[in-house]
């Protein structure tokens, strides 16, 4: 039986087909990537607010939670005086739970990729607001208007959403994977919004021009 290899030109052949396929498979394979890792960002970043509220509730006594866009993380802490709000001190309140890339623990940071950032309360650039009730509703005041890179809510032992007076809050915050330049694609946009009125809070996506 003859048996014969393969010429030059047909390995040749060969190995432009498996470049030109692994091109094709490349982008799609860090599309999928950039989704899951903001995807899981965003249910982490709403499981942790949902955190907080039945925390203060089971300790019954407020609960701050601290967003810092500066290191990117979430922090859910313990307020010791009696229904009390505070700010986040490090030196000073109990963290029970947070969010942030830079831990070493191996299933937090598969919890908060490095590559996903936090917004502000625009949700998105160019993007329309969310739909009720957790678009930001008339006579409460907007969470993440401060200048500022830090922002403070608190859940209550109620099972609501305040600010620093005491005041229910409704907001959103954004959660998008990082892109040189600043500009991110607003299919990567996950907003996850809460309503101070109720306790209630959910992560949206855009997609067909909307928030679903």
């Amino acid at each position: 039986v003859l048996r014969r290899g393969m010429t030059l030109g047909e390995m040749m052949t060969v190995v432009a087909l498996m470049g030109v396929m692994g091109s094709l498979a490349v982008p799609g394979f860090l599309e999928s990537r950039k989704r899951s890792a903001v995807n899981s960002a965003a249910r982490q970043a709403m499981l942790t607010l949902r955190y907080a509220r039945s925390e203060a509730v089971r300790r019954r006594n407020n609960v701050g939670i601290s967003f810092n866009r500066i290191y990117n993380t979430i922090t859910v802490y313990a307020i010791g005086t009696p229904n009390g709000r505070e700010y986040f001190r490090i030196t000073r309140h109990e963290i029970l739970k947070e969010l942030t890339t830079e831990t070493r623990r191996r299933e937090a940071a598969k919890e908060w990729p490095k590559g996903v950032k936090i917004m502000e309360s625009e949700v998105a650039g160019r993007l329309p607001n969310l739909p009720e009730p957790y678009a930001e509703l008339d006579g409460l005041p907007c969470t993440f208007c401060s200048s500022g890179r830090i922002e403070t809510i608190f859940a209550t032992p109620r099972g609501l959403f305040v600010d620093i007076n005491g005041i229910p809050v409704t907001g959103a915050f954004s959660v998008v994977p990082t892109y040189p330049g600043g500009e991110e694609p607003s299919q990567y946009n996950r907003a996850i919004a809460f309503n101070g009125l109720t306790g209630s809070t959910r992560a949206y996506g855009f997609n067909g021009g909307m928030w679903k």
